[in-house]
């Protein structure tokens, strides 16, 4: 099931304190910290649909934990030791950011590898390519399943409080 995953645009940051971003998030109506559905899953809170604002005339979203078979939108927090690298399925074009031509990265997509566009000579890192909103590098990802890519997209005030938080810019993205 595709996911809108929430990052910090600073690939290395990520919380000293687990507890202090669920309390930020709870605090906010996102997700309901102490309401584990299932493994690591947690339900979305009260103002979920205030913060992640669904696109088109009539979206249909299930905030309720599901039936087997039936999905629903769930909230994780997932945190790494070192900076990981997510991707939709299938990858997305990448693009060079300076002229916008094909860039064609080895894989694996590792963090701080330097890429040469041979359209236009210039050397970027990898994580500064045009992903698409379909990836990105990160040790904090908050990940809003269930939903779409280009379904619903993170309202302002969610981002705004994020980097505030955090410090640090914060987007997101879709796999």
């Amino acid at each position: 099931m595709p996911s809108l995953y929430l990052r910090a645009v600073d690939p290395r940051w990520r919380p000293a304190e687990t507890g202090e971003l669920l309390r930020l998030l709870d605090a906010l109506g996102l997700l309901v910290a102490q309401d584990l559905v299932t493994d690591d899953r947690l339900s979305p809170g009260d103002a979920f649909l205030k913060l992640v604002m669904f696109l088109g005339c009539s979206p249909s979203v299930t905030l309720e934990p599901a039936a087997d078979g039936q999905s629903s939108c769930y909230l994780r927090l997932l945190l790494f030791d070192e900076v990981r690298f997510l991707c939709a399925r299938p990858p997305p074009v990448v693009r060079c950011p300076r002229c916008r031509a094909r860039a064609a990265v080895a894989e694996p997509h590792r963090y701080g590898q330097v890429f040469l566009c041979p359209a236009c000579g210039h050397e970027h890192a990898v994580e500064d390519l045009d992903w698409r909103r379909a990836a990105a590098f990160g040790r904090c990802f908050i990940e809003i399943g269930g939903v779409f890519p280009h379904e619903a997209v993170p309202a302002d005030r969610l981002l705004e409080r994020l980097e505030g938080f955090s410090a640090c810019r914060w987007d997101y993205f879709y796999a």
